[in-house]
């Protein structure tokens, strides 16, 4: 994928929050075992991007979009309000790290992450046209909402 403009206006993302827009901006993160998922409509050149901390909402009325079903349910709502269909949408999936190395093994919080996006996105018919996941080490993402371009940096790990 190519680089992101440095010059475009940028939108930084904690966890919980997500943006979309179709102007020329560029929507940031830092990612662990959080996971973003990036959406990108080519024909409108609009975009949006969550940032998710736990792949689903625990039984009670906490929907958040801390929890990655309903930060993606609002993320896929903001955008068709955009005027998105979500069959000319393409997915990209950033993020969970397992960082913390007493947490390692075969189902960590990171691997969850992941595997709840991957889910959703599929459940939605948005296919998805690239993903940096897993690993031991923290991501900076940068993400340009009018051209689908993604720069990710590693930010240590083993």
């Amino acid at each position: 994928m190519a680089a992101v403009q440095p010059q475009t206006p940028t939108v930084y993302l904690h966890p919980g929050q997500l943006y979309v827009s179709d102007a020329d901006e560029t929507i940031t993160a830092v990612l662990g075992s959080c996971v973003s998922i990036c959406l990108w409509d080519p024909v409108r050149g609009a975009g949006g991007m969550n940032h998710y901390l736990l792949p689903h909402t625990p039984p009670g009325p906490q929907a958040s979009a801390r929890f990655g079903n309903v930060a993606f349910a609002q993320l896929l709502r903001q955008m068709q309000i955009l005027g998105c269909q979500p069959a000319a949408l393409r997915a990209i999936l950033v993020g969970g790290a397992c960082v913390i190395g007493s947490f390692r093994g075969p189902w960590h919080l990171g691997e969850k992450n992941v595997v709840m996006a991957r889910r959703l996105v599929a459940d939605a018919g948005i296919p998805i046209f690239d993903e940096h996941v897993g690993g031991t080490a923290a991501r900076r993402l940068r993400f340009h909402v009018q051209h689908g371009t993604t720069a990710i940096r590693s930010l240590g790990g083993v």
